[in-house]
């Protein structure tokens, strides 16, 4: 915020080691970087493993038992600091903050899988039955402080004093069986279901079942092919299959807040409140394509096209007023239907001894409709005021599309979606002698919009690359843009806020060269078999029309289906860069 509203002429570096006050806003950006403290260091641990065990293995029949499973431990701790003498902390009643934070995340997977396996001639059948087991355990605490002591970061100190902790525990159980039938690699064809139980569901005991069956017939592999080396891989393929999406932890229950009243605590109801009946969601995806790959696979090509429609889609449902409370928290409020499409094509445009060079390019979209709805049309997701635009549940809309000013009728006006027309992704790789190994990959995305509130920080601030920018009213008069987009007449126009987030993004960039043990000599030979050493980068470059923040590719709510692009002055996406130095022995 503070970058967007301050004028780039602003002086504010500090004279004597003293930081003058930002006549433009509330605080100065340059003393707030260089004394306020805002770290935070994890430790992560991530561990799995994979193991099969054979119990019978004979000429045309095997029976194996393949576990795998993992951990994924983080420990995070922050600490927040504002010293008491910042522009902004100076007019406080408790002036000066001091916040620190420990959270603890402990998630594990485990998966145990009997696999049968029987040849019978050019048929092959293979048996499956299995369980898994998730579990995600969250430990998180903070202590803040307000109304520091000089010089003294301790929170425990200050006058006033908040704390608060937080605990979840989740149990995900599944059990599945499937059976697959092999016809010489021509038909494949396999159909199973699975079983999902979750403490996060109002019966943890209750199994809820899922099924699922596929068949991909490979005509390239008939005898009636006779095209092989010119199309040697020609298979088309369809599958189905249901699962269920657990609700979110804790939409069983009516959490209850705490309340002090004369000096002593208790507890109190808060206006939304649990589901007693909350089931998962269940989604079902019918898809079909054709896999085709000539010239010996140096081109290949995949398209997928697919449908799938959730049920009993959980969401937030408004209660009336006279109701006591504002809505219950998890409630099955309709369904929706996502249709998309996705094509990849791969081309090895050179392969030559010194010089190797693939292409693969990816093209994808998805729609979203609201197809059967339980409850008015409502606001969905987080958001802000309509004025910077809203997602809605309405039917035969999609949820990702934007509303704003001006209402009329009662309903704000309809604006673009959320979601892109398409992206596509261009990875190149290059191989040179056989050692030096360069890629990068390429990221478009085609439209797709973002409720920015950075653009009115910008008017707020006069610092939009537009604000001057003369135009001529409707009684003749003139005025510039971005005054008038904040002032003015055009204040009231969502259109100012919901801007088009198309983009090119580097997405990746890396350099590579391989020493083999052929180089280390005799001596170190023995031991190590290659170094790699190398470069790489992450969000290098970016091309985008969007005026509206400093990112198009930002979330203020984090990445949602529903609720998501909105830009709240948030943070770019963080170019970085790695050295990379990798032994095999």
């Amino acid at each position: 915020y503070l970058v967007a509203i301050t004028p780039s002429y602003a002086d504010l570096f500090p004279v004597d080691g003293k930081y003058p006050k930002n006549p433009y806003a509330n605080e100065n950006a340059l003393a707030l970087r260089d004394r306020g403290i805002n770290n935070e260091n994890t430790n992560r641990f991530l561990e799995s493993f994979t193991s099969t065990l054979y119990l019978l293995r004979r000429e045309k029949s095997s029976l194996r038992f393949a576990a795998s499973g993992g951990i994924d431990f983080a420990l995070t701790d922050a600490e927040l600091y504002l010293p008491e003498d910042l522009q902004s902390q100076a007019g406080l009643a408790n002036p000066g903050a001091s916040r620190y934070s420990k959270n603890k995340q402990l998630n594990s997977n485990l998966q145990g899988v009997l696999i049968y396996n029987l040849q019978l001639g050019k048929v092959g059948l293979t048996t499956s039955a299995g369980t898994t087991r998730f579990t995600q355990n969250i430990d998180g605490s903070f202590v803040q402080g307000e109304g520091l002591i000089p010089l003294l970061r301790n929170p425990s100190r200050a006058t006033r004093r908040t704390f608060g902790e937080v605990f979840q525990s989740s149990v995900d159980l599944g059990y599945s069986i499937g059976q697959e039938v092999n016809f010489a690699d021509r038909v494949i064809a396999r159909a199973g279901v699975r079983a999902d139980q979750s403490n996060l569901n109002a019966d943890a005991k209750k199994k809820y079942y899922f099924p699922n069956a596929s068949l991909a017939v490979n005509l390239s592999n008939f005898d009636f092919w006779t095209i092989k080396d010119q199309v040697n891989l020609f298979k088309l393929r369809a599958a189905y299959g249901e699962t269920g999406g657990v609700p979110a932890f804790g939409s069983y229950f009516t959490p209850l807040n705490t309340v002090v009243i004369d000096g002593s605590t208790g507890l109190r109801n808060i206006t939304a409140v649990g589901f007693n009946r909350v089931s998962p969601e269940r989604a079902a995806e019918l898809e079909g394509g054709i896999d085709l790959a000539f010239l010996n696979n140096k081109i290949t090509l995949e398209a997928t096209v697919y449908r799938k429609k959730v049920t009993d889609l959980l969401f937030s449902y408004a209660l009336a007023p006279s109701t006591g409370v504002d809505a219950i928290s998890a409630f099955p409020v309709g369904d929706l239907v996502n249709k998309g499409l996705e094509i990849g094509l791969g081309v090895l445009v050179i392969d030559r001894p010194n010089v190797r060079y693939h292409q693969q390019t990816q093209f994808f979209f998805n729609r979203s409709e609201v197809t059967r709805l339980t409850v008015p049309t409502q606001a969905a997701g987080p958001g802000f005021a309509t004025l910077f635009g809203r997602n809605y549940l309405a039917l035969g809309e999609s949820p990702t599309r934007w509303f704003g000013n001006p209402v009329v009728g009662g309903f704000p006006t309809r604006y673009q979606e959320s979601q892109p027309q398409y992206q596509m992704t261009f990875a190149n790789d290059f191989t040179f002698f056989k050692h030096i190994d360069f890629s990068f990959l390429i990221h478009v995305k085609q439209g797709g919009y973002n409720s920015t509130l950075t653009q009115n920080a910008y008017d707020q601030g006069g610092t939009s690359p537009d604000y001057m920018q003369p135009i001529t009213l409707a009684d003749g008069t003139h005025s510039f843009l971005g005054f008038e987009r904040y002032n003015g007449l055009l204040s009231n126009t969502s259109s100012n806020y919901i801007q088009d987030a198309s983009y090119m993004k580097l997405r990746e960039v890396s350099l590579y060269y391989s020493f083999t043990k052929d180089q280390f000599g005799a001596s170190m030979g023995k031991f190590v078999q290659r170094v790699k050493v190398g470069i790489s980068g992450n969000n290098l470059v970016l091309v985008t029309p969007y005026k509206g923040g400093f990112d198009p590719e930002v979330s203020n709510f984090g990445s949602r289906p529903v609720g998501g692009n909105q830009d709240l002055y948030a943070f770019p996406s963080a170019r970085r860069m790695f050295l990379h130095l990798n032994f095999d022995f």
